[in-house]
C-alpha cells in the first residue's frame, strides 16, 4: 500500500492557492481596476475615481466637477463602467454639497418622492424648481426611464443625486387567477 505524504500535499495545495488567488488579485487590478480608473480620469467631468472591491460589496466611487447636465455626465460613466466591468456596477456620485444644499434636498424630498409615485413628473419638476429658485438655488431636474436626476447648484458648491425609480405598470393585475 501506499502512503500519503500529506506535507508536499499540503505544500502543493498551499501553493496552486496562492497561484489562483495572486492571478486574480494582478487580473483585477491591472485588467479591471486600472484601466477603468484611467479611462474615467480621462473626462473632463471626472475629478477622482475609486473603485472598490471588498468581498462582496463592488463600487465605483467617482467624484465629478461641476457639470451642466448630469444626466449624459453619469451615462457616459454608467457606460464606462458596464464596459470596462462586463456587468453593472454601482456607482455613487461624490460632490461639493454644504449643510444648506443638504437641507434643501431633504426638503424637496417629499416632493420627489410623491412626483414619483403619483406620475406627475412635470409638476413635480415645476415645484422643485420654483422651491429652489425660492432659496436661492439653481435647480435642474433630468429624468429618463431608469433615473431622475438632481442638481442643485449655488457657486461654488453642488449637490448631485441619481434616485432609480421604477415605472408603475400601466395596467395593474386584478382579479383571480386561475391555474
Amino acid at each position: 500500500m501506499s502512503r500519503i505524504r500529506f506535507v508536499p500535499v499540503l505544500l502543493i495545495f498551499g501553493v496552486a492557492l496562492t497561484v489562483l488567488f495572486g492571478g486574480w488579485i494582478v487580473y483585477r487590478d491591472y485588467g479591471l481596476v486600472r484601466p477603468l480608473t484611467q479611462e474615467l480620469t480621462d473626462f473632463k467631468q471626472v475629478e477622482t475615481v475609486a473603485v472598490k472591491f471588498t468581498g462582496s460589496n463592488k463600487q465605483v466611487e467617482v467624484t465629478l466637477k461641476q457639470v451642466p447636465d448630469l444626466q449624459t455626465a453619469f451615462r457616459e460613466i454608467q457606460s464606462k463602467v458596464q464596459e470596462g466591468m462586463h456587468t453593472d456596477f454601482p456607482i455613487r456620485i461624490h460632490d461639493r454639497r454644504t449643510l444648506e444644499l443638504e437641507r434643501l434636498f431633504q426638503s424637496l424630498q417629499p416632493i420627489i418622492y410623491s412626483g414619483i409615485d403619483r406620475a406627475n413628473y412635470t409638476e413635480m419638476i415645476d415645484a422643485i424648481e420654483k422651491r429652489a429658485a425660492k432659496d436661492g438655488v439653481h435647480a435642474l431636474i433630468t429624468m429618463d426611464r431608469d433615473y431622475l436626476y438632481v442638481q442643485l447648484e449655488t457657486d461654488p458648491h453642488y449637490l448631485y443625486e441619481v434616485i432609480p425609480y421604477r415605472e408603475k405598470p400601466t395596467t395593474p393585475e386584478q382579479g383571480v387567477k386561475t391555474i
